[in-house]
């Protein structure tokens, strides 16, 4: 069995994710990838609402066109960070 890569992995649970946001909870997921090194991860037009991304290192990330309404960022570096066009609405620890 081929193992996925890191880019299939986060694929997968960012549409678990997706199903969790759309469902209001009743489905998928809620994503949490606090801790996590997301060092120039592409996460362009993610929706990424009400995730947990504590403490997630995302130097360098691709967040432009990307939901984070009511994210959590607290100790999140977001150094370097595309966030042009991002919807960061009631995130919580944001400290830009």
């Amino acid at each position: 069995m081929t193992e996925l890569t890191i880019e299939q992995q986060l694929a997968n649970v960012l549409a678990a994710h997706r199903d969790w946001v759309e469902s209001d909870g009743e489905a998928g997921t809620q994503l949490d990838l606090s801790g996590a090194n997301l060092r120039n991860a592409n996460l362009s037009g993610a929706n990424l609402s009400g995730a947990n991304l504590g403490s997630v290192d995302m130097y360098a990330a691709d967040l432009r066109r990307a939901k984070l309404d009511s994210v959590d960022l607290r100790g999140t570096k977001l150094i370097g960070v595309n966030l042009t066009g991002t919807n960061i609405t009631r995130a919580k620890g944001l400290a830009l």
